[in-house]
């Protein structure tokens, strides 16, 4: 029992390893990218595109928000940043869903693993859930403000 534990144990060593090795280069391209984002692109420009609650607004954010190289815990503080900046609650609530479902090194790392076709997928479907969740929000939330407002 423990010679079969040893080689379940090894084997799931090897092959982290493997994934690790096949996967470095593409984590490697990925923070490469990820770091030009940071460095030259303002958070200004943010700013600017997210605007109120409109249409173009939550287009802007769910489509700014896919290449950041932001994860789930970055995106915190920074749709927190952009929500008391003046950014609606849709597009803040489109920026959380699209930036940490498809930053650019899962982007890299996918395309290097799964082929073009499932990173395209991935990317269409992680934009077309957060575009259609700050919608939702912009209508039911809304509503919800202007009754507060009648009230």
């Amino acid at each position: 029992m423990l010679n079969d534990f040893t080689k379940i144990l090894a084997e799931i060593i090897v092959n982290t390893l493997n994934y690790g090795r096949e996967a470095s280069f593409w984590l490697i391209l990925g923070f490469l990218f990820a770091g030009f984002l940071k460095v030259f692109i303002p958070s200004d420009f943010l700013y600017k595109y997210l605007g109120k609650g409109s249409f173009r607004s939550i287009f802007m954010a769910t489509l700014l928000g896919i290449p950041l190289p932001l994860c789930s815990c970055g995106v915190i503080p920074t749709g927190i940043g952009l929500y008391r900046q003046g950014v609606s609650k849709a597009s803040t609530l489109a920026f959380f869903i699209s930036t940490p479902a498809t930053t650019v090194t899962t982007i890299m790392i996918s395309v290097g693993m799964l082929g073009w076709k499932f990173t395209i997928a991935e990317i269409v479907t992680c934009f077309g859930v957060a575009f259609l969740t700050g919608m939702l929000a912009l209508f039911l939330l809304e509503k919800r403000e202007v009754k507060k407002l009648v009230r």
